[in-house]
């Protein structure tokens, strides 16, 4: 039997604060079946796109896996990155995901932040990426999405796709999870039915509903603003108070793609942590 070839496909190989998330998005927005931070290889077979830092690790082995891809490295200014990391890993109380922390410690080299062996991470997968396509430029696109008002041109160009005639997503650089959220208090119009139904603190909720407002964790300590992604924990919350991911979209006014890649992460975290207790 002939053996079918694989598909190219588009990987986002920055490192995590970088703008991976708003990459996929955009890879979303031109066509793409996009998944952002993908924790095994049936989730990247099963798309044609995939961002974050699993994907960075293996970058290579993908190319020779999937002759053909192209490859979209993320970069940031190195100060704004590593003030970026701080404020994300800084205020996390330990990693709860065995998988995250796994694919942290090998990527950066520790599970929490650690400014100098960020800085070493950093230059060391510039300097891994760069010599790795020295001689294939074609299939490599540097960006930077984060130091000013992203644009589509550089990632249309790549691509060879026309430029929407949308914005770049997340351009106010708000967080997905913010929007995501606004979006929600729109559509409940009251603050404490949407704190009822995501778990979120209501003076959260009351600052967005105005504008502005400090951050905070929701009601189990454990819901991260900063992940650059919706929380899946607070979609996937949405989605059951809706009934089905099709009726959420349709109220929300969003891809129905969006919600289900964190409906089916929630549901493989969930999984996952069931089997390591059974095994403990």
């Amino acid at each position: 039997m002939k053996q079918t070839q694989a598909l190219s496909k588009v990987f986002g190989i920055g490192h995590g604060k970088t703008g991976t998330y708003s990459l996929t998005v955009a890879l979303q927005y031109l066509g793409y079946s996009a998944i952002h931070y993908p924790t095994n290889m049936r989730q990247i077979e099963a798309h044609d796109a995939a961002t974050d830092a699993p994907v960075t690790i293996i970058f290579e082995k993908l190319d020779a896996l999937y002759p053909g891809s192209r490859f979209i490295y993320t970069v940031r200014d190195l100060e704004e990155w590593l003030e970026s990391c701080q404020r994300h890993y800084l205020k996390q109380q330990g990693v709860t995901n065995p998988f995250v922390g796994k694919v942290r410690k090998i990527l950066l080299g520790a599970m929490g932040y650690d400014r100098e062996l960020f800085i070493q991470a950093y230059e060391r997968l510039d300097v891994r990426v760069r010599d790795y396509f020295s001689d294939r430029p074609d299939d490599l696109l540097v960006v930077d999405i984060c130091g000013k008002p992203p644009a589509w041109e550089p990632i249309c160009e790549f691509l060879g796709k026309p430029v929407p005639d949308v914005g770049f997503p997340w351009a106010n650089r708000t967080s997905a999870t913010e929007q995501f959220l606004v979006r929600l208090l729109d559509v409940f119009g009251d603050v404490q039915r949407t704190a009822q139904v995501t778990g979120i603190y209501p003076d959260y909720l009351e600052s967005l509903s105005r504008g502005g407002g400090k951050r905070h964790r929701g009601a189990d300590g454990q819901l991260d603003w900063d992940d650059g992604g919706y929380n899946d924990e607070i979609v996937d919350r949405v989605v059951s108070h809706f009934g089905t991911v099709e009726d959420a979209a349709a109220k929300l006014g969003m891809p129905a793609a969006l919600l289900e890649e964190s409906v089916a992460r929630t549901a493989e975290d969930r999984n996952q942590r069931a089997t390591a207790d059974g095994s403990s």
